[in-house]
């Protein structure tokens, strides 16, 4: 994790440590890293990619492409029987681990769950444990349940753990090749069988014929077309499984056939077959020829295609996507994977809710490491970026390491951006909106996992370290789930770990008055050899602690600590930042020299601010200086009185098996009388026999304390009855302390036990009394029970498996290890023959679990039956039980205890001869585990050399023994021993030869697990019946042999002659400052790590003095380009700052160390001038235009023209052509394709990357699918062209598939197999083509006149080709005969000409209707002054009577004089007589706004009005209106009539044209509608409709006459156009007189129809009509009475009239109801009202008006003295207050309550009113009801009279109907949708209240 470096050797190392079960959920969220091929394919540093360490997914996967089946846990859409058709996958889907690994991998998940629940259910258990027992004893019954069921199921998944994972331990030192042989046997792998022997000793199911006649069997089978896809998923399968057992067949594969078949199925309509697809030629793949091969294939675009499809195919894209990926198993594969499927992979990480996303980041990561160029050029940081700044993706550490691991060198950093990559990270911290916890926690990860490695720190640490300080300002400015997060983060990276009383300190209880602190730590004090050498492990991880703490303090984290702990507004943040200041003093300390920590100062402030008394802040200064003082003691106290180097305080953990070194307080004894006494009675053990209300505190206190004196123990036992209560707790047979669960909780009665046999053992009276309790009796007897020779048997034994694992009986064992470190309590264990059925249990190997349980318990420390135990487990026993007792050897022989003067005893010599008889143990990894234990204790000297003298050989363990045989150089005795066997020489001519560099793999590694191997979210639980040992973290550093060589004076004399050191240095001289070679740059490391580990010892220092290596190991630490490279400088600067020369030197250079009392230096070097260190500099950055990919990544080479140019403004345009001097009007477009059609397809394919673009082009492109039947679509050429673009361009994945899915099937098909443009696709091109010129003709042949083509079949909105083709004539015909109506068609989106009967008809006035309708739909008030009445229907008009003009007149006034008038909009007009009166009526009534639509032209293309007519529309009216609204034929023809030539139009600029000319006869705006001239989206005027696409209306004019507005619209096929002119107008009415100009109302009039079309209902047989009021609805009831339409409904009534009507509101009517139910009614009702209240409250918060506001806080006024009201009659009825709040809600109430509370937090204030209502408005009812019967009984005859009258009082009604008037008020604002969901909630929550009554209904 401190190298970002990958080289070889580390790499191998890097997968090579299990981690446990126990790991962290996060940790398991990643990506599986595929096994290092053998070409060191995938080889990723463990210190630059947190792969590696990532739970169990760090198993090796040997399948290509897969990954890790931890990764499904986040793709939460489960395939598993959610489609009927998912047949024959039971080997396509699987995960592609081996079977051990993927069974060993869900057993490990399995038990992570296991164990979470397990310890939910725990922390359930104390919180219920807190509470009354009669309230919560079912639940607790239920949460113990559970527990029980949790238990078995982790005993089961353990116990099958154990039996899976056989794996063999691996070395920690490099591997020698003359020890190959071993190494091979040792790890149990074997080497697959190839095709040669592979009928000899293989697979039962193998068939007798050659692989190879089977494989040719298989694509034969595979040939037949036609079957069903489960025959082709079978036969795939069956290819596969051949291939898995024979592996080398795919090296002699012919291509020319594999790849036909793959390329069939692949092409497959079956989404199971293409995956098969997939999954076969995933195995198929052997090298990087082999991806060639398939690359020929086209199967680019295949994954492409594969990628982009919806969620229904995920299973193919899942097998697409383990396809691309085995491209990276390959050494170079990522070479040939192309841009274009990674733009594919980029647009799926894109999708938050894509299922895929979490593993496409994953292989967009592997790829930014492989091929940084190519996933940077297809845009592939963009995701990346996203899922690390927002927090959502679960394994972001990983996506971390993967920049962290180009950030380290200069070669691979240049693409990326300085100071931006990775504080990206930090945008969870200061971004106060996204603060969500799970999403804080993520990004806190990946942070430390950044500052965890070399390159992050360093990168991090720029800009005078900006990040850092963000980090620390936003713990102060940032507030809630931030500041508590950074707080964690600190405490993490700087390896915290809270004392074991912080949680009470946090929770606000003084650190005095909880009891002691536990100061066992402070007990075991280091011994002085344990000083001498700190072996280095842990050294390292505290020096790189050390700088973060200084970058820490430099960045402002003390005085920012220093001000929260003056917060005092949250008290638990305050003393959590008030700790960890105390922490980060206390380390400044140990950790910093003393330049540094001097610095620290910050209470001298703080006591000047608490001397200013008459300061209020004093008093806040005055606190901090005393929880500060508090903090420091208390740590003090518990932590070890000299600081040990090795190791970094840490949380107590308790270690029952050695209390007697747990040193009592003799304050603790000495109680007077009165104290002794009161603490007897506070224990509660006298005054009750019930243990669970036994205060165990007190008790423990007790026992600890004054119980350990004889005479106390002795008043105990006679004058009370403590003890004998106490001992009949424990006695097994009473089922007390053996009953009890076994959980965390539980684990305080084991603890208890064992200090109580401990405290029974100090005195005469306390052995005596053990001795003749029934205590040890019956333990023996329990013990008998699993003796099969002793004749004692028991159904259930009380030692069963079953029984330790589930209860506390496995606790006596921790009380007899107890007794076996005390000579009384052995002899008392021998007396009851305990030993001798030990005895028998252990030689019998039956119970492996209790032999397990007994040896790690025991107490080893004396010389008798335990010791002898232990031998025969270690000779005799299995070979788990072997490791087991040799892993109770560990304390023994690492930690030996001292005598009073100091000296070691000689307990550790037995520990170490039994170890060292392990070592010839015929199972490894016995071996490997005595040799670690060894190791450890070679710390210590005298153990060192006792080793030695007992000469152990360690030939026959290899490299396993290795370690072992380094460490005995440290000494002269082992020096001299293994220089008598010719071991050093050889290994020091190894090791300068080349195991020195190949120790950088292994340190690089290992200091990578020591650093994952922290974190901070795992349980101190405590438990003696975990079936593992516990182990030390196997993450030490591994001995260097220099180092141990330069130990002795012989070993310096050796070095000295050998020359080895002059060569570290001249390679260090010479190349350390290089860093383009990377196999140089591991030999500069492996030098450094040489030099300093000589530098490190005191005899080495004339090696440092003799040369200026120093000064150059300063120089790379301080200005090398690779960050890995300056880490190892850096901890080789630590090693050096360990020798008092080292030390001198540094210091000459700016470097310090912090020292120990001795003054010797603790090796925590670092630069006084901190700046000097992080010294990185801004990079140039290379940009993604100046990447250019290989041709290999490309799937398109043909590159396009630029981007074809778009419309712009005329100054760019002219801009354009000055600068690149080209004339003429027009800029010439980039030819994409001589296609016309497809150049657009072509245009709208590039502009949909374009976001103001999109909307638009994506349209544009659905119109040409649809309506125009483009070839292109079919012409693989375009669709390749497509997918270049689709290549170099970013889209959306739903656009991509969008895009390509436009295409024919054929075209991929076609495409893949390199078929070239088919004939058909030609033909059908020549054919559109001559049908173009057909529609020319037609065009031409109409005297220039503008028509539209129509549709004759009405009956469908869109016509099929050959539809078209055929009516082609009829219809030209029809055109030939005129033009096209005014009337109908106002928008001319597509009209009808003609009739069924083909009888042309006039379409005069049809519209009156419509506008009504229009005018009402926009909320506006309609008269009509009719001009012509109609008979006509969708078919045409069949007659018309004209309104004579006098009448019409009568009308006008008639409308204006009474209501008066703010537009006027005029229709057809048919006379000049009545134009004259409309004239005359708007002059005398002097309207202001006129909306004239003119209607002149009859469907036929004749004229309705004559020429007198026309002449005075256009003189009389025309320049009167406001706007006129002309279609082209009526514009054409009253420009005719004032004079003006034929205006033709080809185009826009001609419609325009039009526009001002009608403009000029004098309105002051004129709307002149294109519907008769569609065009095309270049401007042109379409030809035919095939190519229509756009309608442009014009609107010109405006006060000075300049204003020319284009309103574009879609143009749509549809026969529902009957009376869209009319329409037009009516909303453009309206829209002015509703206060918009012109502009905006001809606009949103345009928008309008054009959804009246979309929307139509499709009414009648020919045009029908619009849908006018698609934006309106219509309530289901009357505003003022939303209440009775309520109650009334049919769904409502019947559940309603069971509420008020209940048999338990009549019986409160007539008196019947039993005085029970009422009772417990009440008392619900009192706790339902406490949460009616809160509701009411949540209603007044979501209320938007004051007037809301206040009447939902009336009804809580209401409510409240409704509740007091209810205590007061509850008194009547013997219910007190505080019997209430002390009963259970019962279901229903807590059902209805928690409903109606859901209601208002997820939905608005009308939901959670309607959810109250039932009970508002309920109560009132039927007490009104209850009131008026005369059924019911009154005062005097009825009880419960007083409550009904409660209910129709005055101040109860007024609450009824403020909220009823609430409801009023906010029904009629509701849409009707949303009254429909309101209805429901009332009737849910009225069922509730029916519940309400039924919990005590009579029956």
């Amino acid at each position: 994790m401190l190298s970002a470096s990958a080289t070889p050797t580390q790499k191998s190392f890097s997968t090579s440590q299990q981690p446990t079960a126990s790991r962290p959920s996060f940790e398991r969220d990643g990506l599986q890293p595929p096994a290092p091929g053998p070409n060191g394919a995938r080889n990723l540093s463990a210190s630059a990619m947190t792969f590696a360490p990532r739970g169990s997914s760090l198993n090796p996967s040997p399948m290509p492409g897969s990954f890790s089946s931890e990764l499904r846990s986040q793709m939460n859409v489960s395939r598993a029987g959610s489609r009927p058709d998912m047949f024959a996958l039971e080997k396509l889907d699987e995960d592609d681990l081996s079977v051990q690994e993927k069974t060993l991998s869900h057993l490990r998940e399995a038990l992570s769950r296991e164990m979470k629940i397990k310890e939910g259910s725990e922390n359930m258990l104390e919180a219920l444990n807190s509470k009354k027992a009669k309230q919560t004893k079912e639940q607790r019954q239920r949460v113990e349940a559970e527990l029980n069921s949790s238990n078995l199921r982790i005993k089961e998944l353990r116990q099958k753990i154990t039996d899976a994972q056989r794996t063999k331990a691996t070395p920690t030192t490099p591997t020698r090749n003359r020890t190959d042989g071993l190494l091979h046997s040792s790890n149990g792998l074997r080497s697959p069988p190839s095709a040669s022997r592979s009928g000899a000793g293989s697979d039962l199911d193998e068939p007798t014929e050659s692989p190879t006649f089977a494989l040719a069997e298989i694509l034969q089978a595979l040939e037949v077309v036609g079957m069903a896809p489960d025959y082709y998923v079978s036969r795939a399968n069956n290819l596969v499984d051949l291939f898995k057992r024979h592996p080398t067949l795919k090296y002699d594969l012919v291509w020319s056939i594999f790849g036909l078949r793959m390329q069939v199925m692949l092409l497959s309509e079956s989404r199971e077959v293409v995956a098969s697809g997939y999954r076969m030629v995933r195995y198929a793949i052997s090298d990087i020829a082999s991806l060639r091969n398939i690359r020929t294939l086209n199967t680019d675009y295949l994954v492409t295609w594969s990628l982009i499809k919806d969620r229904k195919s995920d299973v193919e894209r899942e097998q697409a996507l383990k396809f691309v990926r085995a491209f990276l198993d390959v050494k170079d594969g990522v070479r040939e994977i192309s841009r274009a499927v990674v733009r594919t992979i980029v647009a799926v990480a894109e999708e938050h809710e894509e299922r895929l996303r979490p593993i496409c980041l994953e292989t967009l990561a592997e790829i930014l490491v492989r091929d940084p160029q190519l996933l940077i050029a297809a845009g592939g940081l963009g995701p990346l970026h996203e899922a690390l700044a927002d927090g959502s993706y679960k394994a972001s550490e990983s996506l971390t390491s993967a920049f962290l691991y180009l950030l380290d060198s200069p070669q691979r950093r240049r693409y990326l951006r300085p100071g931006n990559e990775l504080e990206i990270l930090f945008t969870a911290f200061t971004d106060d909106l996204s603060s969500n916890e799970r999403f804080l926690k993520q990004s806190a990860k990946a942070v430390a996992s950044a500052l965890k490695s070399w390159s992050g720190l360093m990168s991090l640490c720029m800009y005078n370290f900006r990040a850092i300080k963000s980090l620390v300002t936003s713990m102060v400015v940032q507030t809630g789930l931030i500041r508590e997060t950074v707080l964690d983060l600190i405490y993490n990276l700087l390896r915290i770990k809270s004392p074991a009383w912080a949680t009470s300190f946090l929770a606000g209880r003084r650190l005095t008055t909880y009891g002691r602190v536990n100061l066992k730590s402070a007990a075991v004090k280091p011994s002085p050899s344990d000083m001498e050498d700190d072996g280095g492990e842990q050294s390292f991880v505290d020096h790189f602690t050390a700088l973060l703490l200084a970058v820490f303090v430099k960045s402002g984290v003390v005085p920012a600590l220093l001000k929260l702990t003056q917060d005092t507004n949250n008290p638990t943040l305050k003393r959590k930042s008030t700790l960890l200041l105390g922490e980060v003093l206390k380390l400044s300390s140990h950790l910093l020299p003393p330049s540094w920590s001097s610095e620290l100062q910050i209470l001298p402030e703080l006591f000047v601010a608490a001397a200013k008394l008459q300061d209020e802040s004093h008093f806040v200064a005055t606190g901090v200086i005393y929880q500060i003082s508090s903090v420091s003691k208390t740590l003090y106290r518990s932590s070890p009185s000299s600081y040990n180097a090795s190791v970094l305080p840490t949380s107590n953990s308790a270690d029952l098996g050695i209390l007697d070194e747990h040193h009592k307080s003799n304050a603790s004894m000495n109680f007077d009388d009165a104290t002794f006494r009161q603490l007897l009675i506070d224990s509660i053990v006298l005054s009750s026999s019930n243990f669970s209300k036994w205060n165990w505190d007190v008790i423990l206190r007790i026992i600890d304390g004054p119980l350990t004196n004889g005479k106390r123990l002795e008043e105990a036992i006679k004058a009370s009855k403590f003890v004998k209560r106490i001992m009949s707790f424990y006695r097994p047979f009473k089922f007390k302390f053996s009953e009890i669960k076994s959980s965390r909780n539980t684990q305080k009665y084991v603890r208890v036990g064992c200090s109580l046999m401990h405290a029974l053992l100090q005195s005469p009276e306390g052995v005596k009394y053990l001795s003749d309790n029934k205590l040890l009796r019956q333990i023996a007897e329990c013990l008998a029970q699993c003796d099969p020779t002793s004749g004692l048997t028991a159904q259930f034994p009380m030692f069963s498996k079953d029984r330790l694992t589930d209860t506390l009986c496995g606790g006596y064992f921790p009380m007899l290890g107890v007794l076996s470190g005390d000579v009384k309590g052995m002899q008392m264990m021998e007396r009851w023959r305990i030993f001798n059925m030990m005895y028998r249990i252990v030689d019998l190997k039956q119970r492996p679990d209790l032999i397990k349980l007994m040896l790690s318990n025991f107490d080893y420390s004396l010389q008798g039956h335990p010791r002898v135990l232990l031998s025969k487990a270690l000779t005799a026993g299995t070979k788990d039980i072997r490791i087991n007792a040799t892993n109770a050897l560990r304390k023994y022989a690492t930690h030996p205890r001292m005598t009073s003067q100091g000296h070691e005893s000689g307990d550790s010599k037995w520990a170490i001869q039994l170890l060292v008889t392990q070592l010839y143990d015929p199972e490894v990894e016995v071996c490997a585990t005595a040799v670690k234990i060894l190791e450890k204790a070679c710390n210590t000297k005298n153990q060192l050399e006792y080793i030695v003298e007992c000469r152990p050989a360690l030939d026959h363990l290899g490299e396993i023994g290795a370690p072992l045989l380094l460490r005995f150089l440290s000494t002269s005795i082992g020096y001299h021993y293994l220089d008598g066997l010719d071991y050093i020489s050889n290994e020091m001519d190894d090791w300068f030869l080349g195991r020195n560099d190949t120790y950088v793999g292994v340190i690089e590694a290992s200091l990578a697990r020591s650093f994952l191997g922290h974190q901070d979210d795992h349980t101190n639980r405590i438990s003696v019946f975990d079936d593992e040992q516990e182990m030390e973290a196997d993450s030490h550093v591994p001995p260097h042999f220099y180092r141990e060589l330069t130990r002795t004076q012989e070993g310096c004399k050796l070095l000295s002659e050998k020359g080895h050191f002059d060569e570290f240095v001249s390679t260090i001289r010479d190349y350390g400052m290089q860093s383009e070679d990377p196999e140089m740059v591991v030999k500069v490391k492996g030098c450094l790590w040489a030099v300093g580990n000589v530098g490190s010892m005191e005899l080495g220092a004339p090696f440092l003095e003799s040369c200026d290596v120093v000064e150059h190991i300063i120089r790379i630490a301080e200005s090398h380009e690779i960050m890995s490279l300056r880490g190892t400088a850096f901890f080789v600067l630590g090693l050096i700052s360990r020798s008092i020369h080292g030390l001198e030197i540094l210091s000459e250079n700016g470097w310090d160390a912090n020292t120990n009392i001795m003054g010797n230096s603790l090796g925590f070097c670092i630069p006084t001038d901190l700046t000097k260190l992080f010294s990185l500099k801004p990079w140039r950055h290379i940009p993604v235009t100046a990447i250019e990919l290989p041709e290999t990544q490309k799937t398109e080479s043909t590159k396009l023209p630029p981007v074809p140019s778009r419309p712009r403004s005329e100054s760019l345009i002219k801009a354009i052509q000055a600068e690149e001097g080209v004339d003429g009007p027009e800029i010439r477009r980039a030819e994409l394709d001589p296609d016309p059609t497809n150049q657009r397809i072509l245009e709208l394919v590039i502009d949909m990357a374009n976001m103001v673009l999109y909307r638009r082009a994506r349209a544009e492109l659905m119109q040409i699918k649809t309506h125009k039947k483009a070839v292109g679509f079919r012409q693989p050429k375009l669709f390749r062209r497509v997918m270049g673009l689709l290549e170099c361009h970013h889209y959306r994945l739903a656009d991509r598939n969008m895009i390509v899915g436009l295409f024919d099937k054929t075209v991929l098909r076609a495409v893949v197999f390199d078929e070239g443009e088919s004939e058909s696709g030609e033909g059908e091109a020549e054919a559109e083509g001559e049908g173009e010129g057909e529609g020319d003709r037609e065009e031409n042949g109409e005297g220039g006149k503008d028509t539209l083509r129509e549709e004759e079949d009405v009956g469908s909105s869109e016509s099929e080709d050959a539809e078209s083709e055929e009516d082609e004539d009829s219809e030209s015909e029809e055109e030939e005969e005129g033009g096209s109506s005014g009337d109908e068609q106002r928008t001319e989106r597509q009209r009808s000409v003609s009739d069924r009967q083909g009888t042309k008809r006039h379409a005069i006035r049809r519209g009156l209707e419509a506008d009504q309708k229009v005018i009402a739909a926009h909320g506006c008030y309609a008269m009509t002054a009719t001009t012509a009445l109609t008979a006509q229907n969708t078919k045409g008009v069949y007659d018309i009577h004209h309104v004579p003009a006098e009448f019409l007149r009568k009308q006008i006034d008639a409308c204006i004089e009474d209501i008066g008038v703010d537009v006027v909009k005029t229709g057809m007009l048919a006379s000049a007589g009545t134009i004259d009166v409309v004239a005359t009526a708007i002059e005398d009534h002097e309207v202001q706004t006129l909306v004239l639509d003119p209607v002149m032209v009859s469907t036929s293309g004749s004229q309705l009005l004559p020429s007198e007519s026309l002449r005075a529309l256009r003189t009389r009216l025309l320049p009167k209106a406001t706007v006129v609204t002309p279609n082209l034929p009526e514009a054409r023809l009253l420009l005719a009539d004032a004079g003006y030539g034929h205006l033709p139009v080809d185009n826009v600029k001609h419609l325009e044209a039009v526009a001002r000319a009608v403009h000029a006869l004098g309105s002051k705006w004129v709307l002149v509608k294109g519907g008769h001239c569609p065009f095309r989206k270049d401007g042109a005027l379409a030809k035919s409709s095939i190519d229509s696409e756009i309608v442009v209306d014009v609107l010109f004019g405006g006060e000075l006459g300049d204003q020319l507005i284009k309103v574009q619209t879609p143009y749509q096929e549809s026969r529902n156009t009957h009376g869209t002119g009319c329409s037009l107008a009516s909303a453009i009415a309206s829209n002015l007189a509703k206060g918009l100009d012109v502009p905006e109302a001809v606009k949103a009039a345009c928008r309008y129809v054009e959804a009246g079309i979309q929307t139509a209902p499709g009414l009648g047989q020919g045009n029908g009509p619009l849908n006018h009021f698609h934006s309106v609805y219509t309530l289901p009831f009357t505003p003022g009475h939303f209440l009775d339409y309520l109650l009334e409904r049919p769904d409502v009534a019947p559940v309603w009239d069971r509420f008020i009507n209940h048999r338990f509101v009549l019986g409160m009517g007539d008196g019947t109801l039993p005085i029970e139910s009422f009772k417990g009614y009440l008392i619900q009702d009192y706790l339902y009202l406490i949460q009616f209240a809160r509701a009411n409250a949540l209603a007044s918060y979501k209320a938007k008006t004051m007037e809301d506001i206040t009447a939902s806080a009336t009804i809580v006024g209401h409510i409240f003295k409704e509740m007091q009201l209810h205590i007061e009659y509850c008194k009547g009825w013997g219910i007190s207050q505080e019997e209430m709040e002390n009963t259970e809600e019962k279901e229903a109430c807590t059902a209805y309550t928690r409903y109606v509370l859901d209601i208002g937090q997820s939905q608005d204030w009308i939901g959670l009113q309607v959810a109250l209502a039932p009970c508002l408005l309920g109560y009132g009812a039927l007490a009104q009801q209850l009131h008026q019967d005369p059924r019911s009984k009154r005062v005097g005859e009825n009880p419960y009279w007083t409550w009904i009258g409660n209910y129709v009082a005055e101040d109860y009604v007024t609450a009824v109907k403020t909220g009823s008037e609430l409801l009023e008020r906010h029904a009629v604002l509701q849409s009707p949708t949303r009254i429909e969901e309101l209805v429901k909630i009332f009737i849910h929550a009225t069922k509730m209240e029916i519940a309400f009554w039924e919990m005590y209904s009579p029956k």
